[in-house]
């Protein structure tokens, strides 16, 4: 039965729903009417409140990407570089979710911004994390490991076991700068 909330916790109850869909299912599954019955609202009432399919797409972003932010950036403190990857094989499906986020931020202009100031704040902790050893070219390079690796231990056949991801970001976290003739 559909249930009554608030914008901010309408809101809220539409990104998650958005986020175990694409963790399950994937993006092609993420329809008004499968978003509304995963967040256990009418689609009529999800559109009324929440605009376009679009706008709902952006608003789940924005929300998701903050959230994830702010776990990333608590994980940091203790785990190090680590915290830029799944913790285990069982988080793997926070890691979907930002593929599959990535995936409709090349088609949905909001969603995209999002993740580019997702980016900006993870190359600031990097940056934090690292000790500074990277710098410039070397900061957005591990950057790019981060979200390859991610890729990989998502891979539908054959995904990188997450310790040997974990592996290969630690060793190029501490690696020496060298730069390119």
């Amino acid at each position: 039965m559909p249930r009554l909330l608030d914008t901010a916790d309408r809101a809220d109850a539409v990104a998650a729903a958005v986020a175990r869909i694409i963790a399950g299912r994937g993006v092609a599954a993420l329809t008004v009417r499968a978003i509304g019955a995963e967040a256990g609202i009418s689609p009529a009432s999800l559109l009324q409140h929440l605009g376009s399919k679009q706008h709902v797409l952006q608003i789940s972003g924005h929300l998701w990407v903050r959230a994830w932010a702010q776990q990333r950036a608590s994980r940091s403190w203790v785990e190090g570089t680590a915290a830029f990857l799944p913790p285990t094989e069982d988080d793997l499906n926070e890691a979907r979710v930002w593929c599959g986020l990535h995936e409709i931020g090349r088609t949905h202009p909001g969603v995209g911004l999002a993740l580019c100031r997702d980016a900006e704040v993870e190359r600031a902790l990097l940056d934090r994390v690292t000790g500074e050893v990277h710098t410039g070219d070397g900061l957005d390079a591990l950057l790019a490991l981060v979200h390859g690796l991610r890729l990989a231990v998502c891979a539908l056949e054959e995904p990188m076991a997450l310790s040997h991801a974990v592996a290969l970001l630690e060793q190029q976290a501490t690696a020496p700068v060298t730069s390119a003739s």
